[in-house]
């Protein structure tokens, strides 16, 4: 279940002069991100569902999903190959003050590190959001904070690929009491956004994402989880949020909900506790490309 490989990217940009910037900038940075792969690889006139070079396409492998072992439901358009989580909330920037977040890629989508580092670089020239502020790539570190890229040197000897299970055994904790949402969370039950899930829905929901990134990996899994004991919720104290961004796609403004806050429960241990320990790393729910669903637990 948790032999899933990922590494974690901790990325500074400088803004190179005033400017505004959206409050949620991961639907932003994924906009670049993809504008930029696209035009840089496309060889098909971007049309690609008609696109003869799809599993080569740099691109399409990228932003949908390549599933080396077809999951059993039906796929949104959610792409499970990287999580963008952006927890800089401020919208004003001095020239010279750093946007910092982070991007998470899993499995066959690591390799394409280099070619998203270039997609990242030309934000100095096409500008993040509305004002299209500069911002310059100055730094990529590791999740343990040592530097891959600084404005002179490239080290790929600090490119660190890890593995959920490791991340999980690193983290030591033989017991968990509380569960931090700290960016709105999607918890999708019957096909809906639950606002107020329950500790199986939150497990089940984790199973889920871990079911895809197997089998994006080509691990089998069994898709069915059974949580054995009821886990009680001893308090909780959750918000709706919702965040607006605009869907180059569609050509549409969409507003994405979900819920954020602190959820208090009784010690929870073994393979669940493995499961929300994971969910650090992989987050909870739908539209983590987005910048949803990044969990913290204690």
């Amino acid at each position: 279940m948790f032999q899933i490989r990922f590494v974690k990217l901790n990325i500074e940009m400088e803004a190179l002069q005033d400017g505004w910037l959206p409050k949620d900038k991961a639907s932003g940075i994924r906009g670049v991100l993809g504008q930029t792969l696209q035009e840089n690889t496309c060889v098909w006139d971007k049309q690609c569902e008609a696109c003869n070079f799809q599993k080569s396409c740099i691109f399409y492998n990228v932003f949908h999903s390549q599933f080396q072992i077809q999951p059993y439901f039906t796929l949104g358009n959610d792409s499970v190959g990287y999580i963008i989580d952006c927890w800089d909330k401020r919208e004003f920037y001095h020239a010279g003050e750093h946007l910092k977040f982070s991007i998470t890629l899993f499995g066959n989508t690591i390799p394409y590190f280099n070619p998203l580092l270039h997609a990242l670089s030309v934000i100095e020239l096409k500008g993040l959001g509305k004002h299209h502020i500069p911002l310059k790539l100055s730094c990529v570190k590791n999740r343990k904070g040592k530097p891959i890229l600084t404005e002179k040197t490239v080290d790929m000897g600090a490119f660190q690929i890890e593995v959920l299970s490791e991340y999980i055994q690193e983290r030591n904790q033989s017991e968990i009491h509380t569960i931090y949402l700290q960016s709105p969370c999607a918890i999708q039950v019957n096909h809906a956004i639950c606002f107020h899930p329950t500790m199986e829905q939150i497990v089940k929901n984790l199973v889920r994402k871990l079911y895809m990134l197997n089998c994006y990996e080509g691990n089998y899994m069994e898709p069915y989880y059974s949580v054995e004991k009821e886990i009680n919720i001893v308090s909780q104290d959750l918000q709706i949020k919702k965040v607006n961004r605009y869907s180059n796609h569609r050509k549409q403004s969409m507003q994405l909900k979900g819920i954020q806050g602190i959820i208090q429960t009784e010690a929870i241990t073994g393979e669940v506790k493995d499961i929300l320990l994971a969910g650090e790393i992989i987050h909870l729910g739908k539209n983590t490309s987005f910048g949803f669903g990044k969990i913290k637990v204690r």
